[in-house]
Order: structure tokens, then sequence, then C-alpha cells
């Protein structure tokens, strides 16, 4: 039986990263997309393209929920979802802050539901030699890490820049 998967969002990250892998994953079925834009929705290619946000959640035929919305609109969306039953995968950042992103795990707690920070490094090859290095214990006890992550790039006119948007 396929894990039915509903979107929240039909950007960038949903059209050219999950969608694919949903898509060729055995076992995964893009059932629905919702976004503002239902034809955008199509090109993800779903079995159906729901009209709004909340008729997706209402849908009982969806068993995970993809959240690719802006940052601030995270909060909403992911308890709703969390609240309507559904598990939930969510973009980085998941919350605005620390009390939201509790929030929300606290929500799935109270659910039983999984709530996953979709962040891609955490699956990256250096992650996980670092974590066998680390586990193996050959460097001794970890007092302190610190990393940081940039690249350059010519955004000039996207959502992430509003601070209000996260």
């Amino acid at each position: 039986m396929a894990v039915n998967w509903g979107f929240l969002g039909a950007g960038f990250v949903a059209s050219r990263g999950l969608a694919p892998a949903v898509h060729a994953a055995t076992g995964a079925h893009l059932y629905s997309v919702a976004s503002r834009d239902a034809a955008r929705s199509a090109t993800l290619e779903p079995e159906m393209v729901h009209q709004s946000y909340s008729a997706l959640l209402e849908d009982n035929r969806i068993d995970v929920v993809y959240i690719s919305l802006s940052n601030s609109q995270h909060l909403e969306w992911v308890t709703k979802a969390l609240e309507a039953g559904k598990h939930v995968v969510c973009e980085k950042p998941l919350g605005m802050n620390a009390m939201e992103t509790r929030s929300m795990f606290d929500c799935a707690a109270q659910n039983g539901r999984l709530l996953i920070e979709a962040v891609w490094g955490r699956w990256h090859p250096r992650y996980a030699r670092m974590i066998e290095i680390v586990t193996a214990g050959d460097i001794g006890e970890i007092e302190h890490i610190e990393t940081s992550f940039t690249f350059t790039s010519e955004m000039t006119d996207n959502y992430r820049l509003l601070p209000e948007m996260g």
C-alpha cells in the first residue's frame, strides 16, 4: 500500500526536489497538491489538485503532508496538519524561533504524529561520516562544535530576504 502525500506549496523545492523523489519512490504516491496557483500545482503531476490548503488537510486519503510555504506560515499550517491527523515533513527552518518550533513538536506529540524538518544536510555523506567518526570515539569527547554554511547568491527579490517572512 502506497503512502499518499499531499503538498502545501508548489514552489522550487517542491517541484525540483520532493515531487520527483515521491514519484520515483516505491511505496509513495503524490496524491494531491494545493498552492496559490492551481495550474502550478498541476505541474507537479499529482493525482488531484485541491483548491485550498484546508481542503487538502481535510482529505482523509492523505497520510503525509509536505509543507514548503514561506517560513512565516509554517507554524499555522504544520499545526493544522498535525491536528488533522497527518504526519508532516516541513521545509527548514521549521519555525521562526525556538518557541514556535517547540510548539509544533508539542503538537506532534499530542496528536501522535511524526514531524520532520526537511534539512537536506542531515543525509549528506559528509554528515554521515562525521557521525561515524564521533560515534567511534577515536577523537575523544566533543566539547564544542561550530559550523557554518554559506554560498553566494544573486537573489534580490526573494521572499526569504524579507525579515517578516523568515
